[in-house]
């Protein structure tokens, strides 16, 4: 949950350009060319994620190759007929060269996985998600949400250039978007019952 104040915080952050921080952000976000590998997060990225280490090593928090590559085909059944936001055979081929050992991800691959993961289970029903998972889809929500904004964090969201890391976002934002609708709908059901 985002702090309530968190939009006048950033708001007097950026306007307080005398900031030490905000002239070291300047100065490495000027300098970080399109292919060099993001560096520290700055300190408002991991306030706005509430992250507590810059640098999670996330690798051994993926799922298992099969399930994988069942999250991904939900992906693409469920959620990419909607958003259009990848190319698919492109995140397919990554994928199938690499899901035997997703160590070999790269950071921005890896915060568009960990997005498109959490994108799969919000957009399956509990039971598709116990039998991919072996898992309650709320818990497997939650987890993987928590990991995809480490994961945009360690791929440095807010200093890259990488179409994929933004990408990822999207897709996380989506992913909150649907939450959210899921959400109203399950108040509106229960007013309706209540009612009735």
């Amino acid at each position: 949950m985002l702090p309530s104040n968190l939009w006048s915080t950033l708001s007097d952050e950026i306007l307080d350009a005398s900031s030490d921080d905000e002239r070291d952000l300047s100065i490495r976000i000027a300098n970080q060319s399109l292919d060099s590998e993001p560096s520290t997060p700055p300190k408002i990225e991991l306030e706005l994620f509430d992250l507590d280490t810059p640098r999670p090593d996330l690798s051994s928090l993926h799922p298992e190759p099969l399930q994988i590559f069942r999250l991904w085909q939900t992906f693409l059944d469920n959620v990419h007929p909607l958003t259009k936001i990848i190319h698919a055979p492109s995140i397919q081929q990554e994928i199938s060269r690499a899901s035997g050992s997703p160590q070999s991800f790269s950071k921005p691959m890896q915060a568009l996985m960990f997005s498109i993961y959490s994108c799969s289970i919000t957009s399956m029903s509990d039971e598709d998600c116990m039998e991919i998972l072996g898992e309650d889809r709320t818990l497997a929500h939650l987890r993987f949400a928590g990991i995809a904004k480490k994961a945009l964090t360690v791929a440095g969201l807010l200093t890259t250039k990488d179409t994929m890391v933004l990408q990822a976002f999207v897709l996380f934002l989506v992913r909150g978007l649907a939450v959210g609708v899921q959400d109203r709908k399950s108040v509106v059901r229960e007013r309706v019952w209540i009612k009735c």
